[in-house]
């Protein structure tokens, strides 16, 4: 899946991601190996939880090493 997205997306084309937050460093890493930069982070907190449960990320195909890291998003039962 993250080659063929690489191999997808037009130059600055963006990929975004949702995933566990304890992979990352994995995620971040992979993406550069197929020449997608991280361009922001943000973390998904359950609210009994203390560490985030998910990450959002959005990376962009061949773009500057340049990342942000946005206002976490705490889930709220309704």
């Amino acid at each position: 899946m993250r080659k063929k997205a690489g191999e997808a997306l037009d130059e600055k084309g963006r990929f975004y991601l949702v995933h566990r937050s304890d992979r990352l460093i994995d995620i971040v890493t992979t993406l550069r190996t197929y020449r997608l930069e991280t361009r922001s982070i943000q973390f998904v907190y359950d609210e009994n939880k203390k560490e985030a449960i998910s990450v959002l990320i959005e990376a962009i195909k061949d773009g500057k090493p340049n990342c942000h890291i946005l206002k976490p998003i705490y889930k709220t039962r309704s």
